[in-house]
């Protein structure tokens, strides 16, 4: 009479059933993993650029964010180049600030030919041309 193959499996199986370990060997970890963590740095540096106490340093984060073109950064600088245009003056800090803003989030330079007027001014039209567009991408974005 010959053997089914239900005879010549389910045997072993049973067996290897009663020897394996208590808890399931395929499961979801029970630690946490860091391989799934997403960094927004642009997020990070702006903390850190509102902790920052010191001007100079403040500036650096400022420089290091801005080349990201985030529009957070860009709200950012140009808060600044209002604030600088309230006072009505400028120093070299102020203008680096103004600068960056310029290079980074500002209009197109005016064409060859046309009267060029201070770096203030351009980031002051530029800001204003730019301010609801970039507010707007900035709150979608996380804070």
């Amino acid at each position: 009479m010959p053997r089914t193959l239900a005879a010549y499996v389910l045997p072993p199986l049973a067996g290897l059933a009663l020897l394996s370990p208590g808890r399931a060997v395929a499961g979801p970890s029970e630690e946490v993993s860091g391989k799934m963590v997403f960094v927004d740095k642009v997020a990070d540096g702006l903390r850190r650029y509102r902790q920052e106490e010191e001007w100079e340093k403040r500036t650096q984060w400022l420089e290091t964010l801005a080349p990201t073109r985030d529009p957070r950064v860009g709200v950012v600088l140009g808060e600044l180049v209002e604030k600088y245009r309230a006072v009505g003056w400028m120093n070299a800090k102020m203008d680096r600030d103004i600068r960056l803003f310029n290079q980074y989030y500002g209009l197109k330079p005016p064409p060859a030919g046309k009267i060029r007027i201070d770096e203030l001014d351009i980031a002051m039209c530029a800001w204003k041309a730019r301010e609801v567009e970039l507010r707007r991408r900035a709150t979608q974005l996380p804070q």
